[in-house]
């Protein structure tokens, strides 16, 4: 008899909002995030095997994942506004401090039973692993979301869904690098954030491909 098909038990999303206090009003975007072609927001997923050295349960470790969230959100105030579009075809990034949707989620098997998530096809369906918000938030508003999947195994598996307007991948790295170092208690993330997309705005606009690395972006050289 085959094995029952392993399934994913999501928690109803939850605000992580920033540990401190931040700057309100609107940043603007330069021309180049202004193109459809960056109008997208991007998802991927992260293994971590249970850590032979760690004491800590997992349970801990995802509540050091939230504090880290927070922590970060405070210098990188901007993840945890909105995108909002006052003027059509104008968006900028609305500071509203709400923070971001965070989704705790178990699975009912090991890595191992799924191979660590690196079969293609995956061996649970990838809707199952990424973060959406609540039914009633629009996904193009956010700007990140995360979700931690927790195996049997003790390892576990982080979904995160960005906005291509306000990251590239090199900038998410950076965030989710400055998430872990708050995770782990330092004062502060090694690379504080600057918003300079005046830098690429542009009075003509830009016909930028979907596959463009956009400018003046959050940047590192390592995962958290």
């Amino acid at each position: 008899m085959a094995a029952p098909a392993p399934t994913v038990a999501k928690s109803p999303p939850a605000l992580v909002p920033p540990a401190g206090p931040t700057p309100g009003g609107t940043l603007p975007l330069s021309s180049i995030d202004k193109t459809a072609a960056v109008r997208v927001m991007v998802d991927f997923i992260q293994v971590f095997q249970s850590p032979s050295s760690d004491s800590s349960s997992v349970d801990e470790q995802v509540a050091a994942m939230r504090q880290g969230f927070a922590r970060a959100l405070v210098p990188y105030y901007p993840v945890a506004g909105r995108i909002a579009e006052p003027t059509p075809g104008e968006p900028v990034v609305d500071c509203t401090g709400e923070g971001v949707w965070f989704v705790e989620a178990a699975a009912s098997c090991s890595l191992a039973d799924v191979n660590g998530l690196e079969d293609r096809p995956l061996a649970i369906p990838k809707a199952d692993l990424i973060p959406r918000p609540p039914a009633d938030h629009k996904l193009e508003d956010q700007i990140l979301l995360a979700q931690i999947t927790k195996f049997t195994c003790g390892g576990y598996a982080v979904g995160i869904c960005f906005s291509h307007l306000v990251f590239d991948g090199q900038g998410a790295a950076q965030f989710l690098t400055a998430v872990g170092e708050m995770a782990r208690g330092l004062p502060e993330p090694s690379v504080k954030p600057i918003w300079s997309r005046d830098a690429t705005c542009s009075a003509a606009p830009c016909h930028a491909p979907r596959t463009a690395t956009t400018m003046c972006r959050w940047t590192t050289a390592r995962w958290w």
